[in-house]
């Protein structure tokens, strides 16, 4: 086994750090999980996970698979998703059940591992991002927090999605280039965002294969789009787009979003900007998720209707974007 060092992510643009971390190593090997065989017997996907979790602190008393429980976690469009438990509790201090993520066939065409382990790196010691124990060849375990998944319909909850509103702001205002460039995450949705049951009532963003600089109105864009899916549905690809939220809540999150702990009133021209800002950027977000969608028809080995998500994506990209940009011509110019 070798170990490699995560680093902050390398760019030319500078941005201010607020306090030095040190750098953790993080264990690390080569091994595969090919998922297209092993999803399909438990008894194998546990075999093979062994090797791998005994390289993690606490787990080097696994020595067969049937010491595993192993659980699918449902709603991931990109990954496969799993929770691995020990069967037998152990009283030796280490964690009793840890996530397993195995990379998508074909993701790596849309996103760079290595960019991704960086900002995960970075952004964790700040309470930001799952915390990383493992990374293998196609995949890696993480810390498991005590949580539950956000649901479509948490998400519309005005206490929610303020919520939501903070802590984008932080991440955006922790890593920012020119504005309105910011350190982004468009894989902010529901499935990807953990409410601790800790009693601290935080949230947790885990997912970041797309994490890096974007425009602050793409990653609010996104977050809107994201209102008209409900991935846990038993048809988790359909857009729903009457979803799409309303202009009182795209006000309320955007308040929350420039918000700072003065309290000042934000102005009515800047909200009504930005909400045209963010509306422009969800088109941008319905064509790469639309191509997007057309390429992974092709090549995933998740169940999930990605062309019908696609055209979706792309229909609603050509129904609303004269009247979109309309409204930015009357805005800006």
């Amino acid at each position: 086994m070798q170990y490699i060092q995560v680093q902050q992510p390398e760019t030319n643009h500078t941005y201010e750090p607020i306090i030095e971390k040190p750098t953790e190593i993080i264990p690390t090997c080569d091994d595969l999980l090919d998922i297209d065989e092993l999803s399909q017997d438990n008894e194998r996907l546990q075999n093979a996970i062994v090797p791998l979790i005994k390289k993690i602190k606490g787990w080097n008393d696994i020595t067969e698979g049937s010491q595993l429980i192993v659980t699918r976690v449902s709603g991931a469009l990109t990954n496969c998703v799993f929770f691995v438990e020990k069967r037998q509790v152990i009283d030796n201090g280490s964690p009793m059940k840890v996530v397993l993520r195995i990379y998508g066939k074909g993701a790596d065409q849309f996103c760079s591992r290595d960019d991704e382990l960086k900002w995960l790196k970075f952004l964790s010691p700040y309470g930001i991002g799952p915390l990383l124990l493992l990374i293998f060849g196609n995949g890696r375990f993480e810390k498991f927090l005590e949580s539950t998944t956000l649901t479509t319909k948490e998400v519309k909850c005005s206490n929610t999605y303020i919520h939501v509103a903070k802590r984008m702001a932080s991440l955006h205002n922790m890593v920012h280039l020119n504005p309105p460039e910011r350190g982004t995450d468009p894989l902010l949705q529901p499935g990807n965002i953990l409410r601790l049951t800790d009693g601290s009532d935080e949230l947790v963003a885990v997912d970041f294969e797309y994490a890096g600089y974007n425009y602050r109105g793409f990653d609010i864009g996104n977050f809107f789009c994201e209102f008209m899916f409900d991935y846990h549905n038993p048809k988790p690809h359909v857009l729903h787009k009457d979803w799409y939220p309303k202009d009182v809540d795209k006000l309320k999150f955007l308040e929350s979003y420039l918000s700072d702990d003065s309290n000042s009133p934000i102005p009515d021209d800047v909200l009504q900007k930005l909400v045209i800002e963010c509306d422009a950027f969800a088109l941008s977000s319905h064509v790469m998720w639309g191509l997007w969608g057309l390429i992974q028809s092709l090549q995933s080995n998740i169940n999930f209707d990605y062309f019908e998500y696609a055209i979706q994506r792309l229909r609603l990209f050509r129904a609303q974007k004269n009247l979109i940009y309309k409204k930015i011509d009357l805005t800006f110019s």
